[in-house]
């Protein structure tokens, strides 16, 4: 229990509260806390603060303008992509008469002519592609001997079932598309005129001759005469690479055409469009470098290749005897004859 002194003091401070007007009309609030906006206090904005927030901007707004223009350059490439033509080739198969007609052919078309047996058809792809005459019904592939099919990237002109065709190509449309995740070129379609006539095919005569072609570049064209039997050679580039040890006297290699490497295994094919047909004659790279000789032919035509002698540079040379030799310009002698019964040709001119 308090004292009667400890009671009368804390009633005099009752009144002492009580009565000073000052204390009735400020009552006493609990202090708050107020945000110290002076630059003093914890919630201070610092001059790293703004330095940050300013080098943030600076990154964000370029990148913006990047992915801007890259979904801009993505639109404008999908309005010139068009769609996979070998997934939906055209179903439409038309048959031409005699005449001349132009005709336009995307890649999955086909044309038949008049024989109807010969046909032109388009498989498309890349951007190098053009459409191929057949001279039977259907492709032959897959044999170096009975190939049936030529590109028709300028002109061809042949004679089938009673029929005289001449084929030019007037020219082929390109477009850019979407290759899962890469923009690709390919050929849209191609403007082919077509000149169909009744006509038998002549016989023509073929004087023998040879003719030496080097390596070290590719060769297309016609070795005949212009009035004679047409002869057209298709030669790819060649090169020999041999790599021998002391324990190995010859590891050899070629590379030919657009090839990029060295192969044991690969093959240099060299291809002849004749007025009888269409041969090849293929090496090995062991055979090259064995300089063997051979020979096809193609109806009374008979065609022979003999590899003459060559001589390679040195490329390499270690301390153990091993070396390698390089090959580049192998002469080729070709020659041409035409033995037994002429018979009438097949194909007149072709350029490619």
């Amino acid at each position: 229990m308090p004292t009667e002194a400890e009671e009368n003091k804390i009633m005099g401070s009752s009144q002492t509260l009580g009565e000073n007007p000052a204390n009735q009309a400020n009552p006493i609030v609990p202090e708050t806390q107020i945000p110290d906006i002076s630059g003093t206090g914890k919630d201070k904005i610092t001059l790293k603060q703004v330095f940050a927030f300013v080098v943030l901007v600076l990154i964000i707004i370029p990148a913006l303008v990047v992915n801007f223009n890259f979904f801009q350059q993505i639109k404008k490439s999908q309005s010139v992509v068009v769609k996979d033509t070998n997934t939906s080739p055209p179903s439409e198969t038309r048959r031409l008469s005699a005449g001349e007609e132009t005709i336009n052919i995307k890649p999955g078309g086909k044309f038949i002519l008049a024989d109807g047996v010969s046909n032109v058809h388009f498989n498309g792809g890349s951007e190098n592609a053009v459409p191929n005459i057949i001279f039977d019904k259907n492709y032959s592939l897959n044999d170096i001997h009975a190939i049936n099919y030529l590109d028709i990237r300028k002109e061809v002109s042949f004679y089938n079932k009673g029929y005289f065709y001449k084929l030019t190509n007037l020219g082929c449309n390109k477009a850019r598309k979407f290759d899962i995740d890469v923009v690709i070129t390919v050929v849209t379609d191609c403007n082919l005129r077509i000149d169909t006539k009744k006509e038998s095919a002549p016989l023509k005569q073929l004087s023998s001759f040879s003719k030496i072609l080097h390596t070290t570049q590719s060769f297309t064209g016609q070795v005949s005469s212009p009035n004679e039997i047409l002869i057209y050679v298709m030669m790819p580039k060649l090169s020999l690479q041999n790599y021998s040890t002391q324990f190995s006297s010859e590891n050899v290699n070629l590379q030919a055409g657009s090839m990029t490497s060295y192969s044991p295994s690969s093959f240099w094919d060299v291809t002849f469009v004749t007025g009888y047909g269409i041969e090849t004659i293929r090496y090995t790279a062991e055979e090259l470098w064995n300089k063997e000789s051979k020979e096809v032919s193609v109806g009374p035509l008979q065609i022979k290749s003999k590899i003459q002698d060559f001589s390679c540079s040195i490329i390499y040379r270690g301390s153990n005897g091993e070396m390698t030799q390089r090959c580049d310009d192998i002469p080729v002698e070709l020659s041409f004859d035409q033995i037994g019964q002429q018979i009438p040709i097949k194909i007149l001119t072709y350029s490619n």
